[in-house]
């Protein structure tokens, strides 16, 4: 059986949702797929499970030589996150190790253990197990950094260390996009002026006044530049914001409840809560509440979505503190049912993203504190009015769900 074809297989199990423990996603998709890549799990002097490294012992090394070469931790679908790379770089410490990799299955993250940087600065491939038309690119990674061959005459070293370069340039010069793009805004590049003089005289047939360039460009809206801090939040959990106190009279208990909370919203939200507290069952579901916040973050705000955040949401099991029964956001690829049962709504959003419908009610003011301080963290990590305009008002119907008692 060739590597591609053994990638297929892997991932029509991942996609049938049976693989659900790392066990399974083990010895159907890791193993079968390190096989084909020359590593025979039956030759100890090329595969041990179970390695000791260091106080723990990592799932697979890879041997060449009877050193090992390549640490691979595993596992269970979901359960990559900072925590398990963490877990992988303390195997790792002080061994010499070159090259680590962090699976579920389904994900494949590639890291160069002595690089400069923290662990995630190391990582220098992700590869995402899902689109059969891009087995041959899956297959060419895996082949130039987990071949055996390459591995013993540490090609693969070499190919990683060249693609970990390029990752980093990459990374340095989309961060100075939006700068540079302000920069010329502020002071108008006289290329760009030309260039847009060209246009308007090749559309139109006149030549505008060069002043009138300069304004339209000075008075174009500068491209939000993305903080550090958003960059990384999948890994950040933000904290409920904090309950606003009652203010209580001597002598006088209080129990703060809809008026008290809608006097800091405003009219239109008092209103809501009022009609919330007359029929709580006919109100406004938080579910809804959340399917509006991801289509504006899918659909309209994509750029507060980078890929870390877009991994997290989709794998990790408590998204910000939430206490969810699946992850947020699935692949339409993937499908709606987990275990044969629809676990999603039918609605795509941004071409290719389901959102989940597996709410634990018991949580349900939990859930809402958790995203209303997620939404809070995004309206504070941009510059643009416009997207905090179109964050506040969903950060105030999840603050309301916070205060609520559903019945």
């Amino acid at each position: 059986m060739s590597l591609e074809t053994e990638l297929k297989k892997a991932i029509g199990n991942l996609r049938s949702g049976r693989l659900e423990r790392e066990e399974q996603v083990k010895q159907a998709v890791i193993l079968p797929i390190l096989r084909e890549l020359d590593w025979n799990p039956a030759d100890p002097d090329s595969i041990v499970p179970e390695y000791p490294a260091g106080s723990g012992r990592v799932d697979y090394a890879l041997l060449c030589y009877g050193d090992p070469e390549v640490f691979i931790e595993a596992k269970r679908r979901g359960a990559l996150d900072a925590g398990a790379e963490k877990q992988l770089f303390n195997y790792a410490n002080n061994r010499g190790i070159p090259l680590l990799v962090l699976t579920d299955g389904y994900y494949w993250d590639f890291y160069l253990s002595m690089a400069k940087g923290p662990p995630e600065e190391r990582r220098f491939r992700r590869l995402e197990l899902h689109d059969d038309e891009k087995i041959p690119e899956y297959a060419e990674a895996l082949t130039a950094y987990l071949r055996k061959h390459h591995v013993a005459s540490e090609e693969a070293k070499r190919n990683a260390e060249k693609r970990l370069e390029s990752e980093r340039k990459r990374k340095r010069t989309r961060k100075a996009i939006p700068k540079s793009w302000n920069a010329l805004l502020t002071e108008p590049d006289e290329r760009l002026c030309e260039m847009l003089v060209e246009k308007v005289r090749s559309d139109t047939g006149d030549i505008p006044d060069r002043s009138d360039v300069e304004d339209f460009l000075k008075n174009l809206l500068p491209v939000p530049v993305r903080s550090t801090a958003a960059a990384r939040l999948p890994f950040r959990r933000p904290a409920p914001p904090a309950a606003e106190k009652p203010v209580r009279k001597t002598g006088q208990t209080h129990t703060p409840g809809f008026s008290d909370f809608a006097e800091s919203r405003g009219a239109a939200t008092e209103a809501y809560l009022q009609s919330q507290r007359k029929d709580p069952q006919r109100g406004e579901r938080l579910q809804e509440v959340i399917y509006d916040l991801m289509r504006v973050l899918l659909e309209t705000h994509p750029e507060l979505l980078d890929d870390e955040t877009i991994y997290f949401l989709e794998n990790e099991r408590k998204p910000m503190g939430t206490k969810l029964g699946y992850p947020l956001i699935r692949r339409i690829s993937e499908g709606r049912k987990i275990n044969g049962r629809p676990r999603y709504k039918e609605d795509i959003f941004a071409g290719q993203w389901y959102v989940c419908t597996e709410w634990n009610k018991a949580y349900h003011r939990h859930n809402a504190r958790a995203l209303s301080g997620w939404v809070e963290s995004l309206m504070s990590d941009t510059d643009d009015s416009g997207t905090r305009d179109s964050l506040v008002g969903i950060r105030d119907r999840l603050s309301i769900h916070a205060e609520m008692q559903r019945p």
